[in-house]
């Protein structure tokens, strides 16, 4: 009898033989080797921890912007990656460290192949991501094959968009955010923005935008994730909208509310699913 097995050796197994034992001990070895590096590969996987969509949720109804996905990476960090309904091309992820403090985002444009570069010159590959320090915000982008990289001194808590304004998904956002004012135990802060613009050259530029007062006003009960639950009122005060954000337990900023009132169309996670205990304390 053969055995025949996918090595750098071949091994004609004959029961009769003296090296048979040998042999068959050998072929466990290699058999239990391979199994446990299949294992090993497995466990390097990330792990889904939750799914769902942004939606712009008015009277009228919820409608889907996007359709995001959490997970957690090996190395104990968080990623939210997120595609757009009308614009699947469009890829942007949010990244977070062990604690769900902000330490990244990066957007990619990845036309439908057989696109004409001349009749959508909007839609040439592009990407850039963007790594958050404590002190700087420094990017890197590709734009048509040009490579670009660009920082500028930042200040934290601190927020990154593109100036093309319908990429950003303001709950992801805003959920870096209020993840660093509660790990700092700050019920009021001054949250800075900046803006990755197009340059002359064909690059990216970083543009600081007007700073937002984020306040913490209270907990509450409010419909998110699409139950009834204790949420944490925060507000964006001294701008023009007096935005309101209603925050999980867990830190997730469920909802936004524009002008903070109930006939604003907000924008929130909506068919949200949990795969895994997702529990972010605040140290």
């Amino acid at each position: 009898m053969s055995v025949n097995v996918i090595t750098p050796f071949q091994f004609d197994f004959r029961p009769n033989e003296c090296h048979s034992d040998g042999m068959m001990r050998l072929l466990l070895l290699l058999l239990g080797l391979a199994s446990g590096l299949s294992q090993i590969a497995a466990a390097q996987d990330p792990t889904l921890i939750a799914e769902g969509d942004y939606v712009a949720q008015s009277e009228n109804g919820s409608k889907p912007v996007a359709h995001w996905k959490l997970s957690q990476l090996t190395n104990g960090e968080y990623e939210v990656t997120e595609s757009f309904v009308r614009n699947p091309y469009v890829t942007q992820i949010f990244r977070f460290d062990a604690q769900f403090l902000s330490v990244g985002y990066s957007l990619a444009i990845n036309p439908p192949s057989g696109q004409s570069p001349q009749s959508r010159p909007d839609l040439r590959p592009t990407s850039f991501s963007c790594i958050y320090k404590a002190n700087e915000l420094a990017c890197d982008s590709e734009y048509d094959g040009r490579k670009s990289h660009t920082s500028i001194a930042a200040k934290e808590p601190y927020m990154v968009v593109s100036d093309e304004g319908w990429f950003a998904d303001i709950t992801w956002l805003f959920t870096g955010v209020v993840r660093r004012m509660q790990h700092t135990g700050a019920r009021e802060t001054l949250v800075n923005a900046y803006v990755i613009k197009d340059n002359d050259t064909g690059g990216i530029a970083l543009k600081p935008d007007t700073p937002m007062k984020l306040a913490l006003v209270g907990d509450e009960e409010a419909n998110v994730l699409g139950k009834m639950q204790a949420v944490r009122r925060y507000e964006v005060r001294d701008s023009a909208d007096h935005s309101v954000l209603l925050v999980t337990m867990d830190g997730l900023v469920a909802a936004v509310i524009p002008n903070g009132t109930a006939d604003s169309t907000r924008f929130a996670m909506g068919n949200y699913q949990q795969y895994k205990p997702l529990v972010l304390n605040a140290h």
